[in-house]
This record gives C-alpha cells, structure tokens and sequence, in this order.
C-alpha cells in the first residue's frame, strides 16, 4: 500500500505542475491604463505615474486614434517621443505595498515600436527593461533590485505584451520593504518611438486547470481502489 500511495502521489505532483496556471489576485498599479495623464505627464511631480527625464519632456502621455494605433486600450498611453534621450529616461509608479515572504509577483505592460525615425543617426535598437526598486518606507530612496532588459517588441506599429515573475526567492533579501515598478528606455539615437500600455502588477497565485481538478478526482479514487485491494 505504502509504495502505491507514493507513486499515486508522485503523478498527482506532476499533474499540478504541468495542469496549473499563474494569475494575478489583483492589480496593484493605480491608473494602469494611463488614462489619468495629459499633454507632457508623466513627470517628477505627477502622480500615481512620474518619470525622471533628462530633457524637457521626452516622456508624455499620447491619445491614440485607431488609424495610429497609439494606444492598446482605452484612448490613451504613454510614449518615450525622443529617439535621442540621454542620460537614460525612465517612468515608474511608487506601488505603496510591501513585498510578502513567499509571495511571487508579476510585472506586465503592453508596448508597440511605432514612427520610425528618418534621421540616419537613429540606428540604434528601440528596447526597454522592466525593474523592481524598494524602499524601507514609502515615501523613501527608493534602490534597484531586480529587472529583466532588453525587451523589444518584434515587429513595428505590432502591440505586443511582455510579462515577467519575480519569485519569492528572488525577492527574499527585501521583504518588507515597499515596491516601485520601473520602465526604462536604455538606448539613445533609437530607431523607434516606444509607446506603453496596460501595465499590471500584483501577486501571482496559482490556479489549478480543469484538468488538474480531473486528475485529482481520478487519483483519489485510485488510492481508494488500492486501498480496497489491499484490503481483500
């Protein structure tokens, strides 16, 4: 009976592993949709979106028309407008939670290259990373602690999600401690502007698929067959 229960339960193990999904409890960012910013935010004073820019302006809200495509939901998104940005720009949202142990969390936003650049300087490669910073208090510096780089939308004037899980592990040295999400545009003289949209971020659970609700039924009654010929 022992060694059946055991290999019962290792294929109950396997099923939620290869039957389950992550999904996020709930939205954690204010105005994900940018829908609150107007005419040049984000800036350093706006909120729940602010941006650190090192010109005038090179981050700013658009409305988008459905002959531009400027926007993925809604009537508005966000835009780096420089090809040229340098030192590098970057916009963010102080999230106001703190990190839970054994929690993972989930960064997502949706992003379009759009308005190629005609100036034959711009070559370089129109990609952004994504970053969690922490602070010990909310209102505090806020420091770099985990990012993905580099991402980039694979085909111009295309909306393309990109999502991120920044596990319990990962985030284990910092727990405690209150979140901003960050997006920054690294490279200067791109080719592309870069628009933004629907951004979300929140703890992930995980969530067991139909499938795996089967198996645990079908296990189950397996046990009690195994159980029952034991018996005999």
């Amino acid at each position: 009976m022992k060694k059946t229960t055991w290999i019962y339960l290792a294929v109950l193990l396997a099923g939620f592993a290869t039957n389950s999904s992550a999904d996020i409890v709930a939205n954690l960012l204010q105005d994900p949709g940018f829908e609150s910013l107007t005419g040049n935010a984000p800036d350093t004073t706006t909120t729940p979106w602010a941006a650190v820019e090192p010109t005038k302006f090179p981050i700013s809200s658009v409305s988008g028309t459905s002959a531009t495509q400027n926007y993925h939901s809604g009537s508005d998104a966000v835009v780096f407008q420089y090809y040229a940005i340098s030192p590098t720009a970057r916009f963010y949202q102080d999230v106001g939670t703190q990190i839970v142990a054994g929690k993972d969390y989930e960064l997502s936003i949706w992003s379009l290259l759009g308005d190629k650049s005609a100036n034959a300087a711009h070559t370089n490669s129109t990609t952004f990373n994504m970053a969690i910073y922490t602070s010990t208090t909310v209102d505090g510096t806020y420091t770099y602690r985990t990012g993905v780089f580099n991402l980039k939308p694979t085909a111009p004037d295309q909306w393309e999600q990109f999502t991120t899980t920044f596990t319990a592990e990962n985030l284990s040295a910092w727990q405690g401690e209150y979140m901003r999400v960050a997006f920054t545009r690294p490279n200067n003289s791109v080719e592309y502007r870069l628009y933004f949209d629907d951004a979300s971020f929140g703890e992930v659970s995980v969530i067991p698929e139909p499938a795996t609700l089967g198996l645990v039924a079908l296990i189950g009654l397996g046990l009690l067959a195994a159980r029952r010929f034991m018996l005999m």
